[in-house]
């Protein structure tokens, strides 16, 4: 190895140059390798959000100019945020190791690297790697700070150089839609409908023959979903099947594949084009949920065309759960996989009222959405970290850096014992609630549940193709109260129309379902379905001798309350006349529409308590659609603005004298629920599985 002083007196001789060859720092890099008898030594400029190799030797030329690292992770990151040296035998040991794919370091063991210091701030890191496992001396070490304290000058005026780098993602972050930690293996499928081959040209091989394979793919088809629903547990995905039985013998597809049929179409094609012209059709309807049903009907012709096949579309593969990253992917194949073959879900542009979403919620499967242009980032990737609460995906992440990210965020089960009280460290108390969608949630709850902050009635609608009587209606809630014992329990008014449309339920078409009649202005016009669910719930509460209390959806003006105010006196004086004397139950107001902020207030004369939806909230008042991911970036609970408006809903409540609770998902998020408290929050309310770790995080 040349001596530390020779090395150094090439550097300043080179640096001296007054040519402006742009190749200097390449010949450094060079020397500083020689003189280590190091395969590779690089340079890398700390810019704005990334670090840029500017220089290098033992790499492709490439690279050098082109290559950006995303900050965040691996020892460069490291070197830089730390401002120290690093020297290590291998580099894998170490925590924050991270392999950079396309670059051709995977041969390299040894490693050292010491930060480029101005004005004692890292501006860049300078180092070697060896192809053998080594262990650098301090004379190493003091050479590369001494090179790197030489080159400062010329490296701080790199940086005002302007590139076109290619940017090497080592993360990309999507909403999170579905808790959960996974890494595993990278499966792609994109379309449900690339598994359909179609020609226009008519194939069949007559009438009668193409009828009776198709009629043949049918009944097998509906055998194997009767086979499917009746081996699930999961209720959404026997709710999901059912649907997919009613769209399997539905006329008009059966009608439309013997047209196609006539007209010398092999069955497989008659399949895959009457579905997608039905597909077709249900795209067209603003209303997400009924555009879901596209999805489903290429869902029913899938099944049947691999029926008639005799094939099958492949799914992660036999060596265990893998990330399945999909464009609009099967809901069966999810329901027939389960968690044994998905361990989470990447979606892409996908709707958070779609039924895999929906089904990887029930299951636990952890989940995200990306949108198209992020797609190209995961590209290359063949291993996937999926951090579903964050929305983060860490790309060929390190062994190291899976099992270190695992411990970190390693979920416990519920507990049952008595956690003790929540409260903030400079002693106010929190509440911390569950939300609920299904009588099922509310089963066994540990002893430090404290409430039912919001259960979603909508359910008993979903699950029925009739509109259910009041009797049905006090059957389920009398479980839901049994279930919570003395525990308060929130039931919000049904809450339909917009984006959540029964079966049984007819709604007329309007241009912005959204912002139409929906929720409580679509209640307030029908007392045959508000009166029924306004005495099932009391009659629930009679019979149990439940803690209730009534949540309204969606209010905007001050007149909404008041007429469900006088509809539930009267129905109280109702059962006065069958002899039952009901305790008036609580009433509550969702804040989720911004003029309901300026009448908190106001409303107080009427109502008991408060309830923020933030899903709505945020979509309402940035005006921005929460389901388009073209304006995704507005639809973040930590925008200023938003959080300038919780903190006047928080202080308008205190004013009214008037608790408050949070339902929505910022509730739910780690640190969302710090932001809340920070606003002056103390009621929060979020999914079971969440609940656990918040409760850990603030007892006392």
């Amino acid at each position: 190895m040349k001596k530390p002083i020779e090395i150094a007196n090439r550097v300043a001789a080179l640096l001296s140059r007054k040519d402006g060859r742009p190749g200097i720092l390449m010949d450094i890099c060079k020397q500083v390798a020689e003189g280590l008898k190091a395969e590779v030594a690089s340079l890398y400029v700390s810019e704005r959000d990334s670090y840029r190799l500017v220089a290098n030797f033992g790499f492709e030329s490439v690279h050098v100019g082109k290559l950006e690292i995303e900050k965040g992770l691996g020892l460069i990151h490291h070197i830089a945020t730390t401002a120290r040296a690093l020297c290590l035998r291998e580099a894998t040991s170490h925590p924050a190791f991270y392999y950079v794919k396309g670059i051709g370091e995977e041969k390299y063991h040894g490693f050292a690297g010491v930060p480029i210091l101005r004005r004692g701030k890292a501006i860049g890191v300078l180092d070697v790697q060896f192809r053998r496992e080594h262990d650098c001396t301090l004379e190493d070490v003091a050479l590369l700070e001494t090179v790197a304290q030489q080159i400062s000058d010329t490296v701080y005026a790199r940086l005002k150089k302007k590139t076109a780098p290619r940017r090497v993602k080592m993360r990309v972050t999507g909403r999170g839609v579905v808790p959960g930690i996974f890494a595993g293996k990278v499966v792609r499928r994109l379309l449900i409908e690339e598994t359909m081959a179609a020609d226009e040209e008519g194939a069949g091989q007559g009438y009668e023959r193409e009828k009776r394979r198709l009629h043949e793919a049918h009944r097998r088809t509906q055998q194997y979903f009767d086979s499917l629903r009746g081996q699930t547990t999961n209720h959404e995905a026997s709710t999901i099947l059912a649907a997919h039985l009613t769209m399997l013998n539905d006329p008009m597809l059966l009608r439309k594949e013997d047209d196609l049929l006539k007209k010398n179409c092999s069955a497989e094609q008659a399949v895959a084009l009457a579905v997608r012209e039905i597909a077709k059709a249900f795209e067209g309807i603003s209303d997400p949920y009924i555009r879901q049903r596209s999805m489903d009907v290429l869902d029913v012709g899938r099944r049947l065309y691999h029926m008639l096949t005799q094939s099958d579309e492949q799914g992660p593969g036999s060596e265990g759960p893998q990330v399945y990253l999909a464009r609009h992917p099967s809901a069966t194949m999810l329901i027939e996989g389960g968690t044994a073959r998905f361990g989470a879900l990447v979606l892409v542009e996908e709707s958070l009222y779609g039924h895999v979403i929906i089904l990887a919620k029930s299951m636990g499967v952890p989940t995200v959405v990306i949108t198209s242009q992020q797609l190209k980032a995961l590209e290359d990737a063949d291993h996937l970290l999926v951090d579903g609460e964050l929305g983060t995906l860490y790309i060929d992440p390190s062994e190291i850096l899976v099992e270190n990210y695992r411990k970190s965020h390693a979920e416990e089960n519920l507990p049952q014992e008595d956690l003790g009280p929540c409260r903030t460290a400079d002693g106010h108390a929190i509440l911390l609630g569950m939300n609920a969608a299904f009588p099922r949630e509310v089963q066994n709850l540990p002893p430090w549940v404290q409430e039912v902050g919001l259960f979603r009635t909508e359910f008993i609608y979903f699950l029925s193709d009739h509109i259910p009587t009041e009797s049905e209606q006090a059957a389920q809630y009398v479980k839901i109260f049994q279930a919570a014992g003395n525990r308060p329990v929130t039931l919000r008014i049904l809450d339909v129309g917009g984006d959540k449309c029964p079966p049984a339920m007819q709604f007329l078409h309007e241009d912005n379902p959204i912002l139409g009649n929906r929720s409580i202005r679509f209640l307030l016009k029908r007392s045959d379905l508000f009166f029924p669910q306004l005495k099932a719930m009391l009659r629930a509460q009679h019979e149990t001798q439940g803690n209730l209390r009534i949540l309204i959806p969606m209010v905007s003006i001050y007149e909404e309350v008041s007429r469900i105010r006088d509809h539930l006196a009267k129905v109280l004086r109702d059962f006065r006349k069958e002899d039952l004397r009901l305790k008036a139950p609580e009433l509550g107001v969702m804040v989720e529409v911004p003029s309901a902020v300026g009448l908190i207030g106001k409303l107080a004369r009427l109502v008991d308590f408060y309830s923020v939806g933030t899903n709505d909230l945020i979509q309402y008042y940035m005006a921005s659609d929460r389901n388009n991911s073209r304006v995704s970036y507005l639809c973040r609970w930590h925008h200023p603005a938003l959080l300038m408006l919780l903190s006047e809903i928080s202080r308008a409540c205190r004013r009214a004298n008037r608790e408050v609770n949070i339902c929505g998902e910022m509730a739910g998020e780690m640190w969302g629920s710090l932001v809340l408290l920070g606003l002056g929050f103390r009621r929060l309310s979020m999914d079971r599985k969440t609940l656990a770790r918040h409760h850990r995080l603030f007892k006392h």
